[in-house]
């Protein structure tokens, strides 16, 4: 894990803030009690530092706290990466056609969370916040559907296996250990040309990985036979092959079977670009 992640050290009247991209987590405590907060800000310029501020000085406004009670005096939390709560549909910045019987791997970003657990003998889930604040969207139709979230990314290329002089630069680097890479394999088994603009990604069900210096997802393989057929997401369960040495970061939200049908044609149209509502 890098050093955004692991168990960190609180102190007594002292308030303890780490930045994570656009979040700002605040966490202070009072002997036996807990109180959080997470601001987002899209001006951050301190992104992944960490500070210790004493409380005495002036609170920002409009801040939430979260406030716990807890048995033993915390003396730590544990912040570790997770994966958003609800699937994700993922606009492509550059729309593509798949021709009949063709097939594309890409690599799409997913913006990840982070979870804030005590890090004593009771290990109690304090808080979880989305590092980047994500649009609600619908996907599906009227009669039936669901809440997803919204996001507007582009195909990247993983660094793995390069030469450390052809590795990202700290910026870059900053910027993906706040994304998890998942590998994305559309199949088009239609007998037509299918526009790719628009895909569902099942985040809630899939395994949040730690590997090369950075998170990754298992694969994802998004299949469509037509309209008269069922389209069909799939989901490993298992990190990419060609990563070395990868742990788990975070199990599934949602534990289920390892393939989502999506019988109707409004469905199979919608993994593909059609029937989101924005």
């Amino acid at each position: 894990m890098n050093k955004n992640w692991g168990i960190f050290n609180l102190n007594k009247d002292t308030l303890f803030s780490k930045q994570f991209g656009e979040l700002k987590l605040r966490v202070k405590k009072d002997c036996n009690e807990l109180s959080l907060a997470c601001t987002h800000s899209t001006s951050t310029r301190s992104r992944g530092k960490t500070e210790l501020e004493t409380v005495h000085e002036p609170q920002p406004e409009n801040v939430s706290w979260v406030h716990w009670v807890i048995s033993d005096e915390p003396k730590s939390v544990e912040i570790s990466p997770l994966l958003p709560d609800r699937p994700l549909i993922v606009k492509t910045e550059s729309p593509f056609f798949l021709a009949a019987g063709t097939e594309k791997l890409i690599f799409i970003g997913i913006p990840i969370w982070i979870a804030v657990n005590s890090a004593g003998k009771e290990k109690i889930r304090l808080l979880e916040a989305p590092l980047q604040i994500l649009s609600n969207t619908w996907f599906g139709n009227f009669e039936s559907g669901e809440l997803c979230y919204w996001a507007s990314v582009r195909a990247e290329q993983p660094q793995v296996g390069k030469p450390q002089a052809e590795q990202p630069q700290a910026g870059q680097q900053a910027q993906q250990t706040l994304k998890a890479l998942c590998s994305v394999r559309l199949s088009n088994m239609a007998n037509e040309s299918l526009p790719v603009e628009k895909m569902y990604l099942p985040v809630p069900n899939l395994t949040l990985f730690n590997a090369d210096g950075r998170l990754w997802t298992d694969e994802v393989a998004v299949s469509c036979r037509g309209a008269d057929e069922a389209g069909q997401v799939k989901f490993s369960g298992k990190p990419p092959e060609n990563l070395i040495h990868a742990s788990i970061a975070a199990a599934p939200r949602q534990k289920s079977a390892k393939n989502i049908f999506l019988k109707s044609f409004s469905s199979i149209n919608s993994i593909w670009g059609f029937n989101v509502q924005e």
